[in-house]
């Protein structure tokens, strides 16, 4: 039986009165250019980010994930077609002017990016780039923004915080760096975060700090997350919702406890069972195989169909549609109502293919 991560948080629940969404996205769709024609790296995807909460976005590399962040973000490269909208409590951030779209970052939504090596700029101190936030975006005099940026040094743990903000990042290590980032996205006092895979480079035990500095700042602060990672394991950690993401498409969605306890999708399944257990030997991972999706000619139906060991005629050819399976758990899978055929799919020692 597949083991999975005790949750750190349980504060939502799935009879829980609703509250207004702090980022709600409304059929986005994100087309993008590529030299084999116009790829559509999101698709009709929907979800409500509830204020306070965790929510976690899952996906295998290239499913869209961080270029649904960064259409967010208002950060999409030339040539990039947006659909749909995006709304910050009433705000609609898609209808912004490209000027006040950079207004709202920093401010309202703030970033960890993934990499904290190429988020740092390498020829300014620490210090000067935590405090450039509150001094462009609330016209705070540069000596209280600095001190500001010390102070949250101390708060995201770091030792003798002063001497770090004088350093430049190749000072630091991988851990300090991300923690610097973590800094530097509570500076101006956002109401969400958006974390794009911010401890994909550090090691396990660094990953572990990192969730629990995040999980802290999220009940202590009441700061919303948007956390995107490829690792379900970890998202399990951190987050009180948990949506699936594959080829651009959302399959499954719902409270982290109902899509980690009963997956209503193949795929998701499958996502569970490529994790390490503590079985060990006796229950060995999973890997997913199959070719890769072409995503310029994405196939009808399930886009997950072709890689599916259980796919049926039906698969290829109904049209994409995520349904109400429980109480605000959702699924784009014809085994969705619970008949998902769990022992067909092999032994423990067997792969998805």
């Amino acid at each position: 039986m597949l083991q999975t991560p005790s949750l750190a948080t349980g504060r939502w629940r799935s009879d829980a009165v609703p509250e207004p969404p702090l980022l709600s996205v409304r059929d986005l769709s994100v087309t993008l250019p590529t030299r084999q024609g116009y790829m559509k790296a999101v698709d009709g995807v929907s979800f409500d980010v509830p204020s306070g909460s965790a929510f976690g976005l899952v996906g295998e590399s290239g499913s869209g994930k961080s270029i649904l962040l960064r259409s967010i973000l208002g950060l999409l490269p030339d040539g990039a077609k947006v659909e749909g909208q995006i709304y910050l409590e009433e705000q609609e951030l898609s209808a912004l002017s490209p000027k006040r779209r950079a207004l709202s970052r920093g401010k309202g939504i703030s970033v960890i990016f993934q990499d904290p090596m190429t988020a740092l700029n390498p020829v300014r101190r620490i210090g000067t780039q935590i405090a450039e936030g509150p001094i462009v975006h609330s016209g705070v005099k540069r000596s209280a923004a600095h001190a500001r940026a010390i102070e949250l040094l101390t708060e995201v743990g770091i030792a003798d915080a002063a001497e770090v903000a004088r350093r430049y990042p190749h000072e630091l290590s991988g851990g300090m760096r991300q923690r610097v980032l973590i800094a530097m996205a509570l500076i101006c006092d956002p109401k969400i975060i958006l974390c794009d895979e911010p401890t994909t480079a550090l090691d396990v035990t660094l990953q572990k700090k990192v969730i629990t500095l995040l999980e802290r700042l999220c009940l202590d602060r009441g700061v919303a997350l948007l956390f995107v990672s490829h690792d379900l394991a970890l998202v399990s950690e951190l987050c009180d919702f948990v949506t699936v993401m594959y080829a651009g498409q959302l399959v499954e969605t719902g409270l982290t406890r109902q899509v980690i306890d009963s997956p209503r999708h193949v795929y998701t399944w499958a996502l569970l069972r490529s994790l390490p257990t503590i079985d060990g030997p006796k229950v060995a991972p999973l890997s997913i195989g199959g070719p890769a999706l072409d995503r310029v000619h994405a196939p009808s139906g399930c886009r997950f169909h072709p890689r599916c060991p259980i796919a049926e005629e039906p698969c290829t050819t109904l049209p994409y549609e995520l349904s109400e399976v429980g109480q605000g758990h959702r699924s784009a899978c014809i085994y969705g109502d619970g008949t998902l055929p769990v022992p067909a799919l092999g032994d423990p020692g067997g792969a998805v293919r």
